[in-house]
């Protein structure tokens, strides 16, 4: 899983083109097999949600891959009014952040006029909190890992909502 997460970065590095090249890369490979990659997904929730313009973001990142991130959302049309880097070292490191460094991060960067909290980095585990993050917070919490398993399955046309993860994927 950890690839993933460095996926990710690279994706989110080269902007809106840079994915939807990817993105259309790995079909071509797939012979037509359709492919969502965790930069869509993002901003299909994004969308679904009515387009929230401005973000908290939580990485698992040092500061030149934050500021990465947010040149992707900025790009997308979003303003990212807080971003929080944890820099863990190494990937074992970001599977290891525990839940109370979460709870910690998330309220951090929400902060005045955030609208929606964004969790990118596949390598830690935030899913099982957010159904508890949005109650305590009032506002929607993605995080990369089911968003991207939610927009694939939409993508297939199924639409099982997906329970104990956030509004978002229950109830769209």
């Amino acid at each position: 899983m950890s690839s993933c997460t460095g996926i990710l970065l690279i994706v989110l590095a080269k902007g809106l083109s840079g994915a939807d090249a990817m993105r259309a890369h790995m079909q071509a490979l797939s012979g037509g097999i359709p492919v969502m990659l965790p930069a869509h997904a993002m901003l299909k929730a994004l969308d679904v949600l009515g387009k929230p313009k401005n973000l908290g973001i939580l990485t698992p990142w040092m500061p030149p891959a934050d500021e990465a991130c947010t040149a992707f959302f900025n790009e997308a049309g979003y303003n990212v009014l807080a971003i929080k880097g944890l820099q863990h070292p190494t990937p074992l490191h970001i599977a290891t952040a525990t839940p109370e460094l979460l709870n910690q991060a998330v309220d951090e960067i929400n902060v005045d006029g955030v609208e929606c909290i964004i969790k990118v980095g596949t390598n830690s585990s935030m899913s099982f909190l957010v159904d508890d993050m949005e109650a305590r917070l009032g506002k929607p919490v993605l995080t990369v890992n089911v968003i991207t398993y939610w927009a694939g399955l939409r993508q297939l046309g199924i639409e099982d909502p997906l329970k104990g993860f956030g509004q978002l994927v229950a109830n769209h």
